[in-house]
C-alpha cells in the first residue's frame, strides 16, 4: 500500500476533495506508506514479537489496520484511480482480520481486566467511521465477497446493532432479524433508513437531501472540522451514501455532483458485473427474500446455505421447499450464497 498521486501537478489535475492541498497530502499519505510496511515487518519478525506482550501486539496491529483504511481513504480525495486503491481492499481487511484475532487474545490474557472492547466500537465516534468505510468500501470498491468477513469483525463486541450497518449487510442474509430502527451514532446516519424504505421513485430526492445535510449533520463526529486543524484530515466523504445509491441502483443525477458523494467510486463499482445476491437492479430488489425458512418455497433459483449445517450449499430452483436439517438451531434458516458460481469438480 502506498501513497498513489506523487506529484504536485498530477495532485492538481486529480484532487476531489477541494479542501485538502497536496502538501497535507504528501505529508499524511507517505508516513502512512512507510508506517504500513514497518508495522507488518515487525509483526512478521519472531523476535520482535517475543519482546512484546499480547497487549502491545494488538496495538500495534490495530495501529496498522487505521493507517490502511486512513490511506485508501485519502489517497480518494487525492485523486486516484479507484481500480488501484480496490487492489488494496482485500489486503486491508486481512489486517483488520489479523488485528481482530490478537485483539481477542489480549481480552483472554491475564494481563487484560475490565469489559471486552469491540475491534470497531459502533458507539464510538472513530469505530463507527471505521465499520462504515470497511462495508462502504467492499461496495464500492467491487469485493463484496468480502462483506461476511466484515460482518465477522463488526459483530465482535458490538451488543447494540445499528440501523444502517444492519440494512448494509441485509442482501446477503447476514442482518439481524428484525431490522434496528435505532443508531448507535444518530446524526446523520438515521436518517437512511427514510432512504431505504422508500418507493424508487422517491429515493434520489431523499438521497440529495441526506447529502445537503451530511455534514452539519455529522458535527459530533470526529472528523468533522479536521480540515481546519492539525489534527488529520482524509477528506470529507459520505461512503455510505455511495454504498447505498449502488446497492438500491439509485439514480444519481441530480446529486451526483455534491461535494460529498463519492461519485468515481459508485461510477466504478456500477462498472463491474453486479453480484447476484444483490439483483438485476435496486429497483427489483428484496432483500427480506434472500432468506428462507424451512418447508416454505424458494425464492429465486440459486446456491443457498443453512448456518445449521456443514457444508449445505446446495443449488434450488424457485418454487422448491427448502429442507428442514435439524440440529440444534430451531428452525432451519436457508440463505441464498453471495458466490454463484457452480462447484468445481
Amino acid at each position: 500500500m502506498k501513497m498513489l498521486v506523487r506529484t504536485a501537478a498530477e495532485f492538481s489535475a486529480k484532487v476531489r476533495c477541494k479542501l485538502l492541498n497536496f502538501m497535507r497530502y504528501e505529508e499524511e499519505a507517505a508516513d502512512l506508506e512507510i508506517r504500513i510496511p514497518r508495522t507488518t515487518k515487525r509483526l512478521a519478525d519472531p523476535a520482535w514479537r517475543a519482546e512484546k506482550n499480547v497487549g502491545e501486539l494488538q496495538a500495534a496491529a490495530g495501529a496498522r489496520a487505521e493507517y490502511a483504511l486512513n490511506l485508501a481513504t485519502i489517497n480518494y480525495s487525492a485523486g486516484a484511480s479507484p481500480e488501484l486503491i480496490a487492489n488494496d481492499y482485500p489486503a486491508l481487511v486481512t489486517y483488520w482480520e489479523e488485528f481482530g484475532h490478537l485483539h481477542e487474545a489480549f481480552h483472554k490474557s491475564d494481563i487484560h481486566h475490565g469489559a471486552v472492547v469491540p475491534h470497531a466500537a459502533l458507539p464510538g465516534g472513530d469505530g463507527y467511521y471505521d465499520a462504515l468505510r470497511l462495508i462502504s468500501f467492499a461496495y464500492l470498491f467491487g469485493h463484496t465477497r468480502e462483506v461476511p468477513r466484515v460482518k465477522t469483525l463488526l459483530d465482535y463486541g458490538n451488543v447494540e446493532k445499528d440501523c444502517l450497518i444492519e440494512r448494509l449487510l441485509q442482501p446477503f442474509g447476514l442482518a439481524v432479524d428484525p431490522l434496528p430502527d435505532d443508531s448507535t451514532r444518530e446524526l446523520p446516519y438515521r436518517n437512511t433508513i427514510k432512504i431505504f424504505d422508500a418507493a424508487p421513485s422517491e429515493r434520489p430526492a431523499l438521497m440529495k437531501r441526506y447529502l445537503e445535510k451530511w455534514y452539519e449533520a455529522s458535527r459530533r463526529e470526529y472528523y468533522h472540522g479536521t480540515h481546519e486543524g492539525s489534527a488529520v484530515f482524509l477528506g470529507y466523504w459520505s461512503f455510505e451514501a455511495g454504498a447505498i445509491t449502488y446497492l438500491l441502483d439509485i439514480d444519481d443525477s441530480s446529486y451526483r455532483d455534491h461535494e460529498f458523494y463519492p461519485r468515481d467510486l459508485v461510477d466504478y463499482a456500477r462498472s463491474l458485473p453486479r453480484p447476484a445476491a444483490l439483483g438485476s437492479d435496486g429497483k427489483t430488489l428484496d432483500v427480506t427474500r434472500l432468506r428462507c425458512a424451512a418447508s416454505q418455497p424458494c425464492p429465486r433459483n440459486g446456491f443457498w446455505f443453512t448456518p445449521a449445517q456443514a457444508n449445505s450449499r446446495r443449488y434450488f430452483k424457485q418454487g422448491d421447499l427448502m429442507p428442514d436439517v435439524g440440529g440444534d438451531f430451531g428452525v432451519t434458516i436457508w440463505q441464498l450464497d453471495q458466490n454463484q458460481d457452480p462447484p468445481r469438480l
